[in-house]
């Protein structure tokens, strides 16, 4: 499995590395805590390049304050500028759906709790041992 990819889109990964990082707490096994450390910084490549290009379509749309500084609303919000947002969620679509190749890791048993929605956002990517 180490030497095969699968494709995921930008969202796709970041939703997997934020499983990771929600059950990186629960206790399992040396062998799934290590596929999941792998997993994670494999997928954090990707997260920082989508943080820095949604920074950038933010600064492209967004209101500005008098010094050219995206002027915030609140954490990590902002208005765009009139007749701006179709454009601007039109690039994140874009952004967000570019596919890259992950490398799937093979883990041991999963971990002792594990939402729905994480195994979801982890399948294809952490190979669980079938228990």
């Amino acid at each position: 499995m180490e030497n095969q990819y699968c494709k995921r889109t930008i969202k796709q990964c970041a939703d997997a590395y934020h499983a990771l990082l929600q059950i990186k707490q629960v206790p399992c096994s040396y062998q799934t805590a290590h596929a999941m450390m792998r997993l994670k910084n494999e997928l954090q490549e990707q997260v920082e390049f989508s943080a820095e290009q949604e920074m950038n379509i933010a600064k492209k749309y967004a209101v500005k304050d008098q010094n050219g500084e995206i002027q915030w609303i609140a954490r990590g919000r902002f208005r765009l500028e009139p007749d701006q947002a179709k454009d601007y969620y039109r690039e994140m679509e874009e952004m967000q759906s570019v596919e890259v190749q992950i490398s799937p890791v093979q883990a041991g048993v999963p971990p002792e709790s594990i939402t729905m929605e994480q195994l979801e956002a982890l399948e294809g990517l952490l190979i669980f041992e079938e228990g």
